[in-house]
């Protein structure tokens, strides 16, 4: 639209992607854009845009690898000092400690060190992504050669793959005593798997869809062009 008493121009800008992928499936995204020149000196301009990321092939299908950070078991007697509290070993019951052997060094970690596995996970989905950005561009008449912007944007991505759990001695901690997060049947708790003698043979802290980014801020720019006669224009940014 062009030649308005309240603008000289608008453009609006309209855009969808289908995204299909042999490991993820189908998604689809979209974006909504558009600038607005009011007059010769102010226009205005945003953005809302809609993003997948497929996980990789590292992130799918690296081989998952162990090692033995240290860390302790909360149904253990080096795990918990001062005794294993009634809730607590009502979840050490439920996830395959022995009820004998419970806050006893029967089932202390060797050497403080717990068995971790990570690594790819064929299971991942995508990470989802919402940007927004707006903005405006001024370049005043009484000051030839200088343009001023300012833009804000906004960029939220959930389900950002990560390394499961915050790490080993994080999830047995959820797990057994974080009430609201852990919890018999938790994802905290699913990734700590135990021996028969109720010992923990591994926690898995493979790649899983868990995290999420965040960042927003303020741009500022400036340029200032001036005519420097037979030399041609300096550009001041």
């Amino acid at each position: 639209v062009s030649g308005l008493s309240f603008a000289q121009d608008i453009t609006l800008d309209v855009a969808g992607r289908v995204s299909d992928f042999t490991t993820v499936g189908t998604h689809y995204n979209y974006k909504v854009g558009g600038n607005w020149t009011v007059n010769d000196q102010l226009r205005l301009r945003g953005n809302y845009n809609t993003a997948v990321r497929a996980p990789n092939i590292g992130e799918l299908f690296a081989p998952v690898a162990e090692n033995f950070p240290g860390a302790d078991d909360p149904c253990s007697a080096s795990g918990a000092p001062g005794g294993v509290s009634a809730a607590v070993a009502a979840i050490c019951a439920a996830t395959g400690v022995p009820a004998g052997v419970i806050g006893t060094a029967a089932i202390n970690p060797a050497a403080g060190q717990i068995r971790s596995l990570a690594g790819g996970n064929p299971n991942l989905d995508v990470e989802e992504a919402e940007t927004i950005t707006f903005g405006a561009v001024f370049t005043p008449e009484f000051i030839e050669g200088l343009s001023l912007s300012v833009d804000y944007f906004d960029i939220q991505i959930e389900d950002a793959i990560a390394a499961f759990g915050g790490g080993t001695d994080n999830i047995l901690n959820v797990c057994y005593t974080d009430a609201e997060q852990g919890g018999v049947g938790s994802a905290f708790c699913n990734a700590v798997n135990r021996r028969g003698d109720g010992t923990i043979d591994f926690v898995s802290n493979q790649a899983i869809n868990v995290a999420g980014t965040s960042l927003k801020d303020v741009d500022f720019a400036a340029q200032y062009v001036l005519d420097a006669g037979n030399i041609g224009d300096i550009s001041l940014n």
